[in-house]
Formats: structure tokens, C-alpha cells, sequence
């Protein structure tokens, strides 16, 4: 009796929310049948409040947030934008770990639901849920040991992946657009399982070239960057992991030039995938995603002139043309750079500030990032030819301070020139904090008069590094 009342409350609710709704999602008007009402329970410390997100392009966009009442209960009621998946949960951004749910929604649809926390998991409570959204509680509960056996030995997960790739069995709706978008949706959460067991770290080690199963060399990069992708609410992450995982499952595809472009960075590696990309618009939100990293206007202009024929929707074009305003105030020039000390190869303490007069260009790396490996060519490349000019090449390394001799090691093989310095256990409150590095590799260049130039410089592999270069010794 207590769920019918408060499902009533809660449709009265509903109704007084669809005037406003339909104001803000431009429709002209809704009855009150087009609602689709969610009745939840959220069991997780530490959470005030539960978002919903619509997918958007392979990537979600909240629409909507409620907060957990003492009884840890929240609800929303909306007009769906379009019938397809919505998430219920905490983030926006992926995380292999992350306190989401995919949800299908239709106008009129009814969810109750009750949610853990710690690893989302869903349970759905009495008779009036979809079946849509009954197909994807089995599919959750289906998949779900293969999210929980990710981090564990390999062997196990890959013979897990192999039973679970065709042993579901759907139960189909007679909702045909639905079944469809089950079946990619199937297809796709497979492949980000996979894709994800053997590029987060894991107990039980990384598999070689001969470990991998033939699921994984099945995977074609045409095949699943059709339109559908980017109605899966992860579509574009799973994209940009099965690109990192390239060199790894499928190596004898590609010529030694095209396995150095794909390890190097994601913007090498654009020239590479692009072709073997679908869609328009997936390729077009794989570039947006490098847009960020624009932080000079003369990487700015050339990437517009690479990449610039890729960005063909109204909101690609718009996300770049906004970064354009933010290349001023990002740049900071002029300011002077925050001065950090650390010990070198030889346990001498060495500071930015020593090396005023001469122009700074920085690595902050580690010896554990991949990415951060791939750009020593370059850099030795690019420090031989400055070599007697006035530009310093330091190395800042940001591994722990247990890894001491690994770096040490790894100077000496790589033949690292310039000067060598080791943050270990102050990495974050010295320099990666005061820079705002969330990411390695990360380049930082400093001018002659100690005062930062850019504290996001092109990678030494970028095309533009040798002018900004040339520029700040003029």
C-alpha cells in the first residue's frame, strides 16, 4: 500500500513537471501519458544525489539529477528526448568501476528500481517494469562476472569472454527498434569488457601476442564504427580503447610506421584509424577529443588544416571553435613558472630556477607510461638538433619513490640526454599539482627569463614544437 501511494505522489509530481520539460526539450506540448516515471532506491555512503543522462553521440550528457531522501529513495519523471538507452548513475565519464546503469526508455515507460553502490549493481521491484528493461536486468546479471573477473588472472577471464560471447540468449519484445539496438548494445559491451581486461592494470599480468583469443582478432575497426556506435552510452570510449589496444591484438596488420604512430599518441594516431572508421560523425567525435590539448594558436591553425574536414556536426565544429577563446588565458604567458628542486642521476639537487638565460623545455614522464616511451625517439631526435643552442632538455620523472632504480635503469638504456630529475613521492605537491598535470606525458616550456611560455607544449613528435622553439630563442 505504501508503493501506491507514494507512486501516486509521485505522478502528481510528474505532471507538474511536464510544463517545464517540455519548455526546456522544445517540444510543444506532452500529455502526461508520454511520461516516463523512475522510482528508485540507491544504496551507497557518501551519495547525495543520482543523475540521468541521455546518450549523445557514443558519450552521455546529464539531463537530469535527484537527490537520495533519508530513505534513500530518488525519482525522476521526464519526456524521454528520443525513445533509446538512458543512464541512471554518479558520472558522465567512464570508469571501469563506475556506479552506472543502462536503461531503455520509451514514452509512458515505468522503472522502480533498487541500486547498489560500490559497483552499481541493479535489481528491478515489482510488476510494472518494461520489457526492455527486463531484457537488460538479465543482460547485467549476464555479463556482470566478466566486469568482476577483469583485474584477475587472464586465462580465466579470456575463457569466461569466450563462453559468455554466444551463449545469451535474448528474450525479444516484439519492440523491434529495440531488438536491434539490444543486439549492438550486446556486441559492444562484450568488445569494452574484453578491451578493458588487457589495458587496466591486473593482477594476473598482461597477455602476450599468442594469448589472445580469436575474439579479440575478430574485432574490425569498420565493423563497429557504423552510426550504432554512437547510440551505445560508451560508444567513443570503447573506440578510443580498442585504438590503444591495436598494436596489441592486431600488430601484423600494420607496417612498423603505423604501429610507432599508434603507440605514440592519440593524435599519431588519427592519420592511421581515420580511414578505417565508418561513420562520419564517430570520426568526427574521435578528433573533437584532441581539440582539448590546443593550446597555441599555431597548433590550433594546424590542426584545422588536418583535421578540420573531420568536424562535420554543429557541435564538433562549435567545440572547436570555443577552444580558439580559450588558447589566451590557457597559455599563460608571461607568468612566471612555478620553480620546483629535485635530485638527479647523480643525487644532486637541481631547480628550474638554475637554468634561468636559457630556454626550458620539460618532460614530465614515467617509466611505466607507455605514451610517455613512445615520444624518446623524438625527443633524443630533437635535443641532438639543439644540441649547443640555448635550450635545456630536463626530464622531470614522476614514478614513486620506490622506483628509484627502475628510472635510473631506464635513463641509462634510453640514452636520456639533458638533465635527468626524479619528483618520486613529492611528484604531486611539487610540480604536477602546481601545473595542473592530470595526464603524462606532459610538456611544459619556459623562456629564457624563467617565465612560462605554455605549461601544455606540443609533444616532441608535434610538428609545431621546432617553431615555438625557434621563436623562443629569437
Amino acid at each position: 500500500m505504501k508503493k501506491i501511494i507514494f507512486l501516486a505522489v509521485l505522478a502528481v509530481f510528474a505532471a507538474s513537471c511536464a510544463t517545464s520539460r517540455s519548455a526546456q526539450t522544445g517540444t510543444s506540448h506532452n500529455s502526461n501519458s508520454d511520461l516516463v516515471i523512475v522510482e528508485g532506491v540507491w544504496h551507497a555512503a557518501a551519495t547525495e544525489a543520482v543523475n540521468l543522462y541521455a546518450v549523445e553521440n557514443g558519450a552521455l550528457r546529464q539531463i537530469a539529477s535527484s537527490a537520495i531522501d533519508p530513505q534513500s529513495r530518488f525519482h525522476f519523471a521526464f519526456v524521454p528526448e528520443t525513445e533509446g538507452f538512458y543512464v541512471i548513475g554518479t558520472s558522465h565519464v567512464y570508469t571501469p568501476r563506475m556506479n552506472n546503469n543502462t536503461f531503455y526508455f520509451k514514452p509512458g515507460d515505468r522503472l522502480t528500481v533498487e541500486i547498489e553502490g560500490g559497483g552499481g549493481r541493479m535489481r528491478l521491484l515489482g510488476d510494472g517494469n518494461s520489457p526492455e528493461n527486463m531484457e537488460l536486468a538479465r543482460w547485467n546479471e549476464f555479463i556482470r562476472p566478466l566486469a568482476d573477473s577483469r583485474a584477475g588472472n587472464y586465462m580465466r577471464f579470456s575463457q569466461l569472454l569466450e563462453e559468455k560471447a554466444d551463449s545469451f540468449r535474448p528474450q525479444f519484445t516484439g519492440n523491434e527498434t529495440f531488438n536491434a539496438a539490444f543486439a549492438n548494445l550486446r556486441k559492444l559491451d562484450l568488445i569494452q569488457n574484453a578491451l578493458l581486461a588487457i589495458t587496466s592494470p591486473r593482477s594476473g599480468g598482461h597477455p602476450g601476442p599468442e594469448d589472445f583469443p580469436a575474439f579479440y582478432r575478430n574485432i574490425d575497426l569498420w565493423d563497429i564504427t557504423g552510426a550504432e556506435l554512437l547510440g551505445h552510452p560508451y560508444g567513443i570510449r570503447i573506440l578510443q580503447t580498442q585504438i590503444m589496444a591495436l598494436p596489441q591484438t592486431h600488430s601484423g596488420k600494420f607496417t612498423e610506421g603505423q604501429l610507432r604512430d599508434l603507440r605514440r599518441s592519440a593524435e599519431s594516431a588519427l592519420d592511421v584509424v581515420l580511414p578505417m572508421i565508418q561513420n562520419e560523425v564517430v570520426k568526427g567525435e574521435l578528433v573533437a577529443l584532441q581539440i582539448a590539448r590546443l593550446d597555441t594558436m599555431e597548433s590550433y591553425l594546424d590542426f584545422e588544416q588536418r583535421y578540420g574536414q573531420y568536424l562535420v556536426t554543429p557541435s564538433q565544429q562549435e567545440r572547436f571553435r570555443a577552444q580558439m577563446k580559450n588558447i589566451p588565458t590557457r597559455n599563460e604567458a608571461g607568468q612566471p613558472a612555478i620553480d620546483f628542486r629535485f635530485p638527479d642521476t647523480e643525487g644532486i639537487e637541481r631547480a628550474l630556477s638554475d637554468f634561468r638565460g636559457k630556454v626550458v623545455y620539460i618532460d614530465v614522464w614515467a617509466t611505466w607510461c607507455g605514451p610517455c616511451l613512445a615520444e624518446v625517439p623524438s625527443l633524443i631526435e630533437l635535443e641532438a638538433e639543439y644540441r649547443g643552442r640555448d635550450v635545456v632538455f630536463m626530464g622531470v620523472s614522476v614514478d614513486r619513490g620506490g622506483d628509484h632504480g627502475k628510472w635510473l635503469e631506464m635513463v641509462a638504456e634510453k640514452e636520456l640526454k639533458g638533465v635527468q630529475l626524479f619528483a618520486g613521492d613529492r611528484a604531486r605537491e611539487v610540480i604536477l599539482d602546481p601545473y595542473a598535470i592530470t595526464g603524462i606525458p606532459r610538456f611544459i616550456l619556459v623562456d629564457r627569463a624563467g617565465n612560462l611560455i605554455t605549461s601544455d607544449a606540443p609533444r616532441p613528435s608535434s610538428r609545431t614544437i621546432r617553431p615555438m622553439l625557434n621563436r623562443a630563442l629569437e
